[in-house]
């Protein structure tokens, strides 16, 4: 594993603890996303798509992480018969990220 891509996830999951920190008791999306910490990590752009695809297969906040994709990527590969399904979602990011090569496959 390469320094840049340790120095990454590291900068990464230090922003997305400072902003479950920041935003725990918060009730508004908009306010939990709009999270200057939130921003950092979109702001971390192509680089944080493969750490927040592996946060989504391991299911941690996944609504809010579908937005830092959106965001990122201006991809949505989510059907609309999917919306609301936070797990059938976090499986088309997954999926997504398998396809474009940001993730290596878990099948044996």
């Amino acid at each position: 594993v390469s320094v840049a891509r340790k120095n990454v996830e590291g900068r990464l999951l230090e922003l997305v603890l400072a902003w479950k920190k920041e935003t725990h008791f918060l009730s508004s999306s908009t306010a939990i996303v709009a999270n200057p910490k939130y921003q950092e990590i979109i702001g971390l752009g192509d680089r944080a798509i493969p750490f927040l695809l592996e946060m989504l297969r391991d299911n941690e906040e996944p609504e809010f992480l579908f937005h830092a994709l959106l965001s990122i990527t201006e991809v949505n590969p989510v059907p609309a018969e999917h919306r609301g399904d936070w797990s059938a979602i976090a499986k088309d990011w997954v999926n997504w990220g398998i396809e474009e090569g940001y993730l290596e496959s878990n099948a044996a």
